[in-house]
Formats: C-alpha cells, structure tokens, sequence
C-alpha cells in the first residue's frame, strides 16, 4: 500500500480527534459551575430556604476540586515509556512480519510486549492518587468511597 491509499484514514483521524478536544473543551469544568453556583446563591434572598443546602453543595465540591488538584495526578514518564515501547515493538513487528525463515518467531513476544506499552501508557494516563514518585497509590480493601 503507498501514502495515497493512506492519507485519507490519516485525515479522517486527525478530525475525529480534533472533534473529540473541541467536545471535551465545552463541557463545563467544575470551577464554572461552582463560580455559577456562587452567583445563584448570592442572588437569593436571605430567608430562602435552599440557600444553606446549595452553599453545603458549593463547599463539597470546592473541597472534591481541591482534592483533585492536589492529589489526582498523572504520570507523564509512563506515558512516554508506553508511547516509546508501542512505536519500538511496534516497528519491530513490522519488521518481523516481513522477515523470511526463524526470526518470524520473534512476532509473538515483540506483539506482547508491543501490547504491554499500550497498556502502560494508558495506565499512567489515568489521574489518581500518586506519590512524589508517580507511583499509583493503593486504596485499602475496605474502602468503598469513589
């Protein structure tokens, strides 16, 4: 196959994933709908009775966004290990794929370990609790928060 046959999934990809940013881009981020919120409550009169429940809802949520500010990090060194190892083993299965004889032998730990990149990166995509390391920290058996 030649880049003509190509070029047209690779246009197609590039605007799928522009679509897929534009998208996450206008979904209100909960700084917006706290400092929304905030207005609501200041335009309420004083005797109403949802103000003191949406302010307790304002302050859970400042508390969850600083929370996850702080805490919840992701780990850019896995992600570019993950990256790295896919477009490596990645090559090297193409590679093998059109080697003659013994060396096709190879295919199946390279695809493995191709495949183990894929998993890492998108391990080390996911924001979690991490330590100064970037090590993902673990929950204890009993905890059931979220």
């Amino acid at each position: 196959m030649d880049a003509t046959s190509w070029s047209p999934l690779g246009v197609a990809a590039i605007a799928l994933a522009g679509t897929l940013i534009q998208q996450r881009r206008q979904r209100p981020v909960l700084r917006d709908q706290i400092k929304a919120d905030l207005e609501i409550w200041a335009a309420l009169p004083e005797e109403s009775n949802s103000r003191s429940g949406l302010l307790s809802n304002i302050d859970a949520r400042v508390q969850r966004l600083m929370i996850h500010e702080t805490e919840h990090r992701r780990d850019p060194s896995g992600m570019v290990i993950g990256v790295l190892m896919t477009v490596l083993f990645g090559w090297l299965a193409w590679w093998t794929w059109q080697a003659i004889g013994v060396v096709r032998l190879l295919e199946v730990p390279i695809i493995f370990f191709g495949c183990m990149g894929i998993y890492g990166f998108f391990e080390s995509l996911r924001r979690v609790p991490r330590d100064e390391r970037g090590i993902a920290e673990s929950k204890p058996a009993n905890d059931v928060s979220s």
